[in-house]
Protein backbone atom coordinates (compact mmCIF):
# COMPACT_ATOMS: atom_id res chain seq x y z
CA UNK A 1 0.00 0.00 0.00
CA UNK A 2 1.17 3.41 -0.90
CA UNK A 3 3.11 5.86 1.88
CA UNK A 4 -0.10 7.22 3.12
CA UNK A 5 -0.22 4.40 5.66
CA UNK A 6 3.03 4.15 6.56
CA UNK A 7 2.96 5.74 9.45
CA UNK A 8 0.36 7.79 12.04
CA UNK A 9 1.23 11.32 13.57
CA UNK A 10 1.97 11.16 17.13
CA UNK A 11 -0.77 13.93 17.81
CA UNK A 12 -4.20 13.01 18.88
CA UNK A 13 -6.41 15.61 17.64
CA UNK A 14 -10.10 15.54 19.09
CA UNK A 15 -10.00 11.59 19.72
CA UNK A 16 -8.45 11.26 15.51
CA UNK A 17 -5.15 10.20 14.55
CA UNK A 18 -4.27 10.96 11.13
CA UNK A 19 -2.26 9.47 8.64
CA UNK A 20 0.93 11.12 7.15
CA UNK A 21 1.12 11.52 3.69
CA UNK A 22 4.77 12.85 4.33
CA UNK A 23 5.78 9.54 6.38
CA UNK A 24 8.40 7.34 5.57
CA UNK A 25 9.34 6.31 1.63
CA UNK A 26 6.62 3.83 -0.18
CA UNK A 27 8.52 0.41 0.40
CA UNK A 28 7.86 0.24 -3.58
CA UNK A 29 10.82 1.34 -5.91
CA UNK A 30 9.54 4.01 -7.74
CA UNK A 31 9.39 3.59 -11.84
CA UNK A 32 13.09 5.63 -13.31
CA UNK A 33 12.03 8.13 -15.41
CA UNK A 34 11.82 6.45 -19.25
CA UNK A 35 12.87 7.89 -22.46
CA UNK A 36 9.80 9.02 -24.55
CA UNK A 37 8.84 10.73 -27.55
CA UNK A 38 8.07 14.29 -26.85
CA UNK A 39 5.35 16.65 -28.77
CA UNK A 40 6.25 19.34 -27.62
CA UNK A 41 9.12 21.91 -26.07
CA UNK A 42 7.93 22.67 -22.55
CA UNK A 43 9.70 25.40 -20.71
CA UNK A 44 8.17 27.47 -17.89
CA UNK A 45 6.58 31.38 -18.89
CA UNK A 46 8.45 32.40 -15.18
CA UNK A 47 9.54 30.71 -11.49
CA UNK A 48 9.00 32.48 -7.89
CA UNK A 49 9.32 31.11 -4.83
CA UNK A 50 7.34 31.77 -1.53
CA UNK A 51 9.61 29.34 1.15
CA UNK A 52 9.39 26.12 2.06
CA UNK A 53 5.53 24.49 2.15
CA UNK A 54 6.89 22.37 5.27
CA UNK A 55 4.50 19.38 5.66
CA UNK A 56 1.71 21.53 4.45
CA UNK A 57 -0.32 21.52 1.49
CA UNK A 58 -0.17 25.10 -0.59
CA UNK A 59 -1.32 25.51 -4.21
CA UNK A 60 -2.11 28.53 -5.88
CA UNK A 61 -5.66 30.58 -5.73
CA UNK A 62 -6.04 32.47 -9.32
CA UNK A 63 -8.58 35.17 -10.16
CA UNK A 64 -8.56 37.05 -13.51
CA UNK A 65 -5.06 37.97 -14.30
CA UNK A 66 -3.52 37.22 -10.63
CA UNK A 67 -2.33 34.56 -8.55
CA UNK A 68 -2.28 34.20 -5.40
CA UNK A 69 0.23 32.13 -3.33
CA UNK A 70 1.20 31.78 0.26
CA UNK A 71 4.28 29.24 1.76
CA UNK A 72 4.71 28.00 5.17
CA UNK A 73 6.68 30.51 7.08
CA UNK A 74 3.87 33.46 6.57
CA UNK A 75 4.61 34.48 3.10
CA UNK A 76 1.69 35.70 0.99
CA UNK A 77 2.11 37.58 -2.62
CA UNK A 78 0.50 38.73 -5.37
CA UNK A 79 1.54 37.74 -8.51
CA UNK A 80 0.50 38.83 -12.19
CA UNK A 81 -0.32 35.27 -13.91
CA UNK A 82 1.38 35.84 -17.25
CA UNK A 83 4.84 37.54 -15.94
CA UNK A 84 4.91 36.15 -12.18
CA UNK A 85 5.62 39.73 -11.79
CA UNK A 86 4.88 40.66 -7.95
CA UNK A 87 2.55 43.01 -6.94
CA UNK A 88 2.49 43.03 -3.92
CA UNK A 89 4.46 40.36 -1.13
CA UNK A 90 4.01 40.44 2.86
CA UNK A 91 4.30 38.13 5.25
CA UNK A 92 1.67 37.94 8.34
CA UNK A 93 3.24 37.01 10.99
CA UNK A 94 2.90 33.48 11.72
CA UNK A 95 3.53 30.13 9.87
CA UNK A 96 0.96 29.18 7.85
CA UNK A 97 -0.72 25.59 7.45
CA UNK A 98 -2.96 26.45 4.54
CA UNK A 99 -3.69 28.67 1.56
CA UNK A 100 -4.83 30.17 -0.87
CA UNK A 101 -8.31 31.06 -0.93
CA UNK A 102 -9.64 33.73 -2.72
CA UNK A 103 -12.29 35.71 -4.92
CA UNK A 104 -12.48 39.17 -6.33
CA UNK A 105 -12.19 41.11 -3.11
CA UNK A 106 -10.75 38.77 -0.65
CA UNK A 107 -7.86 36.29 0.01
CA UNK A 108 -7.53 34.04 2.84
CA UNK A 109 -4.74 31.82 4.58
CA UNK A 110 -5.05 29.25 7.86
CA UNK A 111 -2.24 29.51 10.23
CA UNK A 112 -0.37 26.32 12.29
CA UNK A 113 -1.80 28.35 15.66
CA UNK A 114 -5.65 27.34 14.33
CA UNK A 115 -6.29 31.24 12.72
CA UNK A 116 -7.98 31.97 9.43
CA UNK A 117 -6.25 35.46 8.26
CA UNK A 118 -8.11 37.51 5.59
CA UNK A 119 -6.65 40.07 3.42
CA UNK A 120 -7.66 42.43 0.93
CA UNK A 121 -6.52 42.20 -2.51
CA UNK A 122 -4.03 45.04 -1.69
CA UNK A 123 -2.44 42.84 1.12
CA UNK A 124 -3.42 44.62 3.78
CA UNK A 125 -5.30 42.32 6.64
CA UNK A 126 -8.79 42.69 7.24
CA UNK A 127 -9.43 40.14 10.13
CA UNK A 128 -8.25 37.37 11.81
CA UNK A 129 -9.82 34.72 14.16
CA UNK A 130 -9.21 31.23 15.58
CA UNK A 131 -10.95 28.03 14.59
CA UNK A 132 -10.34 26.20 17.35
CA UNK A 133 -8.35 22.96 15.50
CA UNK A 134 -6.36 22.28 12.54
CA UNK A 135 -7.03 23.61 8.72
CA UNK A 136 -4.82 22.07 6.38
CA UNK A 137 -7.35 22.82 3.39
CA UNK A 138 -7.56 26.26 1.49
CA UNK A 139 -10.18 28.12 2.83
CA UNK A 140 -13.22 28.38 0.62
CA UNK A 141 -13.70 32.44 -0.70
CA UNK A 142 -17.13 33.27 -1.95
CA UNK A 143 -20.63 34.59 -2.17
CA UNK A 144 -19.47 37.51 0.93
CA UNK A 145 -18.33 34.39 2.73
CA UNK A 146 -14.85 32.75 4.08
CA UNK A 147 -15.58 29.08 4.76
CA UNK A 148 -12.53 26.83 6.44
CA UNK A 149 -12.92 23.18 7.78
CA UNK A 150 -11.06 21.79 10.86
CA UNK A 151 -9.39 18.07 10.51
CA UNK A 152 -11.75 17.64 13.67
CA UNK A 153 -14.90 17.87 11.23
CA UNK A 154 -16.24 21.78 11.72
CA UNK A 155 -17.03 23.86 8.79
CA UNK A 156 -17.34 27.23 9.97
CA UNK A 157 -18.11 30.51 7.80
CA UNK A 158 -16.83 33.46 8.30
CA UNK A 159 -18.05 37.08 6.79
CA UNK A 160 -15.30 38.01 4.29
CA UNK A 161 -15.67 41.89 5.06
CA UNK A 162 -15.77 41.56 9.01
CA UNK A 163 -14.34 38.49 10.05
CA UNK A 164 -17.79 37.84 12.02
CA UNK A 165 -18.78 34.13 12.33
CA UNK A 166 -21.88 33.09 10.49
CA UNK A 167 -22.28 29.77 11.20
CA UNK A 168 -20.90 26.30 11.99
CA UNK A 169 -21.58 22.84 11.04
CA UNK A 170 -20.17 20.07 12.51
CA UNK A 171 -19.55 16.40 11.66
CA UNK A 172 -18.90 13.87 14.35
CA UNK A 173 -14.66 12.90 14.56
CA UNK A 174 -13.68 9.60 13.14
CA UNK A 175 -11.05 7.32 14.88
CA UNK A 176 -8.73 7.63 12.00
CA UNK A 177 -8.25 9.73 9.08
CA UNK A 178 -5.54 10.69 6.39
CA UNK A 179 -3.15 13.42 6.83
CA UNK A 180 -4.47 14.91 3.84
CA UNK A 181 -6.08 18.16 2.78
CA UNK A 182 -9.61 17.22 1.85
CA UNK A 183 -11.25 20.74 0.36
CA UNK A 184 -14.50 22.27 -0.22
CA UNK A 185 -16.07 24.29 -2.79
CA UNK A 186 -18.88 27.13 -2.85
CA UNK A 187 -21.26 27.49 -6.00
CA UNK A 188 -24.65 28.99 -6.14
CA UNK A 189 -25.32 28.96 -2.17
CA UNK A 190 -24.13 25.76 -1.78
CA UNK A 191 -20.96 24.24 0.17
CA UNK A 192 -19.63 20.70 -1.56
CA UNK A 193 -17.38 18.70 0.54
CA UNK A 194 -16.45 15.17 0.51
CA UNK A 195 -15.42 13.82 4.36
CA UNK A 196 -13.85 10.94 6.11
CA UNK A 197 -15.44 7.48 5.84
CA UNK A 198 -16.47 8.13 2.35
CA UNK A 199 -19.40 10.49 2.29
CA UNK A 200 -19.90 13.95 0.25
CA UNK A 201 -22.45 16.41 1.68
CA UNK A 202 -23.95 19.85 0.29
CA UNK A 203 -23.87 22.16 3.08
CA UNK A 204 -26.47 25.68 2.38
CA UNK A 205 -24.12 28.57 2.78
CA UNK A 206 -26.89 30.99 3.65
CA UNK A 207 -27.33 29.25 7.15
CA UNK A 208 -25.02 26.22 7.39
CA UNK A 209 -27.77 23.42 7.35
CA UNK A 210 -27.35 19.69 5.48
CA UNK A 211 -28.72 19.79 2.08
CA UNK A 212 -28.03 16.46 1.42
CA UNK A 213 -25.71 13.62 2.14
CA UNK A 214 -24.61 10.82 -0.08
CA UNK A 215 -22.19 8.02 0.42
CA UNK A 216 -19.33 7.87 -2.13
CA UNK A 217 -17.93 4.63 -0.74
CA UNK A 218 -18.77 1.99 2.05
CA UNK A 219 -15.76 1.41 4.45
CA UNK A 220 -14.44 -2.50 4.47
CA UNK A 221 -12.47 -4.23 6.24
CA UNK A 222 -11.62 -5.65 10.05
CA UNK A 223 -8.88 -2.78 11.26
CA UNK A 224 -9.27 0.74 11.51
CA UNK A 225 -6.57 1.29 8.88
CA UNK A 226 -8.63 -1.39 6.46
CA UNK A 227 -12.03 0.82 6.96
CA UNK A 228 -9.85 4.32 5.92
CA UNK A 229 -12.22 4.98 3.17
CA UNK A 230 -12.11 8.96 2.82
CA UNK A 231 -12.92 11.30 0.18
CA UNK A 232 -9.65 13.28 -0.80
CA UNK A 233 -8.98 16.66 -3.03
CA UNK A 234 -11.65 18.64 -3.72
CA UNK A 235 -14.57 17.78 -5.47
CA UNK A 236 -15.30 19.15 -8.85
CA UNK A 237 -18.00 20.71 -10.26
CA UNK A 238 -18.58 19.68 -13.88
CA UNK A 239 -22.22 21.29 -15.76
CA UNK A 240 -24.96 19.38 -13.22
CA UNK A 241 -22.42 16.93 -11.60
CA UNK A 242 -20.40 16.74 -8.79
CA UNK A 243 -17.47 14.29 -9.29
CA UNK A 244 -14.77 13.10 -6.41
CA UNK A 245 -12.95 9.91 -5.51
CA UNK A 246 -12.01 8.31 -2.80
CA UNK A 247 -8.82 6.25 -0.76
CA UNK A 248 -9.47 2.37 -0.72
CA UNK A 249 -12.80 3.24 -1.91
CA UNK A 250 -14.76 4.76 -5.28
CA UNK A 251 -14.59 7.51 -7.77
CA UNK A 252 -17.60 8.48 -8.72
CA UNK A 253 -19.88 11.63 -10.58
CA UNK A 254 -23.09 12.56 -8.43
CA UNK A 255 -26.22 14.78 -9.23
CA UNK A 256 -25.54 18.47 -8.15
CA UNK A 257 -29.24 19.25 -6.90
CA UNK A 258 -29.91 15.71 -5.01
CA UNK A 259 -26.41 13.75 -4.74
CA UNK A 260 -27.74 10.40 -6.04
CA UNK A 261 -24.87 8.79 -7.91
CA UNK A 262 -25.02 8.71 -11.46
CA UNK A 263 -22.17 6.41 -11.85
CA UNK A 264 -19.34 5.25 -9.22
CA UNK A 265 -15.91 2.59 -9.93
CA UNK A 266 -14.20 1.01 -7.42
CA UNK A 267 -11.00 2.77 -7.17
CA UNK A 268 -8.03 3.67 -4.33
CA UNK A 269 -6.41 7.05 -4.64
CA UNK A 270 -4.58 9.63 -2.29
CA UNK A 271 -5.66 12.29 -4.22
CA UNK A 272 -8.58 13.93 -5.73
CA UNK A 273 -10.24 14.01 -9.10
CA UNK A 274 -9.99 15.92 -11.98
CA UNK A 275 -12.37 16.31 -15.17
CA UNK A 276 -12.70 17.99 -18.68
CA UNK A 277 -16.08 17.90 -20.84
CA UNK A 278 -15.73 14.37 -21.79
CA UNK A 279 -13.69 12.05 -18.71
CA UNK A 280 -12.75 12.09 -15.50
CA UNK A 281 -8.75 11.25 -14.66
CA UNK A 282 -7.76 9.57 -11.39
CA UNK A 283 -3.97 8.67 -10.28
CA UNK A 284 -4.72 5.80 -7.88
CA UNK A 285 -2.57 4.40 -5.21
CA UNK A 286 0.01 2.84 -7.64
CA UNK A 287 0.29 6.40 -9.54
CA UNK A 288 -1.34 4.49 -12.83
CA UNK A 289 -3.29 7.87 -14.29
CA UNK A 290 -6.71 6.37 -15.65
CA UNK A 291 -9.58 8.27 -17.46
CA UNK A 292 -13.14 7.30 -17.27
CA UNK A 293 -15.79 8.27 -19.08
CA UNK A 294 -17.78 11.05 -17.63
CA UNK A 295 -20.45 9.64 -19.09
CA UNK A 296 -21.05 6.02 -17.54
CA UNK A 297 -17.55 6.11 -15.52
CA UNK A 298 -16.15 3.59 -18.01
CA UNK A 299 -12.77 2.74 -18.78
CA UNK A 300 -10.98 5.29 -21.30
CA UNK A 301 -7.21 5.18 -21.14
CA UNK A 302 -4.42 4.06 -18.66
CA UNK A 303 -0.75 5.18 -18.38
CA UNK A 304 0.77 2.98 -16.22
CA UNK A 305 4.37 3.75 -16.98
CA UNK A 306 5.47 5.87 -13.89
CA UNK A 307 4.15 4.14 -10.97
CA UNK A 308 4.92 4.35 -7.10
CA UNK A 309 6.09 8.14 -8.21
CA UNK A 310 3.43 9.73 -5.77
CA UNK A 311 1.34 11.44 -8.44
CA UNK A 312 -0.53 14.63 -7.56
CA UNK A 313 -4.05 14.33 -8.83
CA UNK A 314 -4.36 14.94 -12.73
CA UNK A 315 -5.34 18.59 -14.05
CA UNK A 316 -6.89 18.67 -17.13
CA UNK A 317 -6.14 21.22 -20.41
CA UNK A 318 -7.56 21.98 -23.68
CA UNK A 319 -4.99 19.19 -24.92
CA UNK A 320 -3.35 17.21 -22.05
CA UNK A 321 -3.96 15.89 -18.87
CA UNK A 322 -0.98 16.69 -16.54
CA UNK A 323 0.36 15.78 -13.14
CA UNK A 324 3.19 16.80 -11.18
CA UNK A 325 5.60 13.78 -9.17
CA UNK A 326 7.85 13.25 -5.76
CA UNK A 327 10.67 14.54 -7.76
CA UNK A 328 8.71 17.84 -8.89
CA UNK A 329 8.48 16.53 -12.37
CA UNK A 330 5.19 17.52 -14.68
CA UNK A 331 3.94 14.91 -16.80
CA UNK A 332 2.14 15.75 -19.87
CA UNK A 333 0.25 12.94 -20.86
CA UNK A 334 -1.74 12.75 -24.40
CA UNK A 335 -5.92 12.94 -24.23
CA UNK A 336 -6.70 10.38 -26.31
CA UNK A 337 -4.90 7.17 -24.95
CA UNK A 338 -2.61 8.64 -22.09
CA UNK A 339 0.68 8.39 -23.57
CA UNK A 340 3.36 10.22 -21.98
CA UNK A 341 3.42 13.48 -24.57
CA UNK A 342 6.08 15.89 -22.57
CA UNK A 343 8.12 16.43 -19.54
CA UNK A 344 9.34 18.97 -17.53
CA UNK A 345 11.63 19.37 -13.82
CA UNK A 346 11.03 22.10 -11.22
CA UNK A 347 13.28 22.80 -7.95
CA UNK A 348 13.32 18.44 -7.07
CA UNK A 349 11.10 18.97 -4.34
CA UNK A 350 7.71 17.20 -4.51
CA UNK A 351 4.79 18.33 -6.08
CA UNK A 352 1.59 17.17 -3.56
CA UNK A 353 -0.85 19.65 -4.77
CA UNK A 354 -3.12 19.44 -8.10
CA UNK A 355 -2.17 21.83 -10.59
CA UNK A 356 -3.77 25.07 -11.53
CA UNK A 357 -5.53 25.39 -14.47
CA UNK A 358 -5.66 29.30 -15.34
CA UNK A 359 -7.34 31.41 -18.03
CA UNK A 360 -4.97 34.55 -18.81
CA UNK A 361 -4.53 36.97 -21.09
CA UNK A 362 -6.83 34.94 -23.87
CA UNK A 363 -4.01 31.73 -23.16
CA UNK A 364 -4.83 28.41 -20.77
CA UNK A 365 -1.42 28.45 -18.34
CA UNK A 366 -0.62 25.33 -15.66
CA UNK A 367 0.51 26.77 -12.38
CA UNK A 368 2.01 24.16 -10.11
CA UNK A 369 3.92 24.71 -6.30
CA UNK A 370 6.64 22.76 -5.14
CA UNK A 371 7.33 21.48 -1.53
CA UNK A 372 10.52 23.75 -1.65
CA UNK A 373 8.00 27.02 -2.63
CA UNK A 374 8.79 27.13 -5.93
CA UNK A 375 5.95 28.36 -7.86
CA UNK A 376 5.74 27.07 -11.95
CA UNK A 377 3.90 28.69 -14.47
CA UNK A 378 3.73 26.87 -17.74
CA UNK A 379 2.18 27.81 -21.15
CA UNK A 380 -0.29 25.69 -22.64
CA UNK A 381 1.76 24.23 -25.95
Amino acid sequence: MRRLLMALLATQLSGCFLADVFSSPDPHPPTPLGAFTAKFDIKPLWSQNVGDGLRYFFLPAVHDSDTFVAGGDGTVARLNTLTGATVWRQNVGTKLSAGVGADATTIAVASTDGQVIALDTDGKERWRTGVGGEVLSPPAVAEGLVVARTTDGRFIAFDAQSGKKKWSYQRPPQTLILRSAPGLVIDAGNVYAGLPGGRLIDIALANGGLRWETAVAIPKGTTELERVADVMGTPVLAGRQVCVATFQGRAGCFELSRGNALWTREISTPNGIGVDLHNAYVSDEKSDVIALSRLGGGSVWKNDKMTYRALTTPAALQNAVVVGDYQGFVHWLALDDGALIGRTATDGSAIVTQPVVAQAGGREVLLVQTVKGGIYAFATP
